[in-house]
């Protein structure tokens, strides 16, 4: 059985909200949206920006970074089958 570590309590991340938090010396996302949990890596996938200062829309989360081309280049998605990154208890 694999260990699981407390990262946050669900109050620390109201509905529509993120939080950042430290996992294994890793930056992870902690997102809640209408009341399910999802926890990413914390690094826009395409240039390196920390999703944390984006914004949550849905299921994306929108990086803020200004080297991205074009909305689309900046967002990630949350919730898919190919996004587990972390298992949320």
């Amino acid at each position: 059985m694999a260990d699981f570590v407390r990262v946050a309590s669900t109050a620390e991340v109201p509905d529509g909200g993120m939080k950042k938090v430290m996992l294994g010396g890793q930056q992870v996302l902690l997102a809640n949206v209408k009341g399910k949990f999802y926890a990413i890596g914390n690094v826009c996938t395409h240039v390196g920006g920390p999703l944390d200062k984006g914004r949550l829309d849905s299921h994306e989360v929108e990086s803020r970074s200004r080297e991205a081309r074009s909305s689309s280049d900046r967002k990630r998605s949350i919730g898919s089958s190919e996004d587990l990154d972390y298992r949320l208890v």
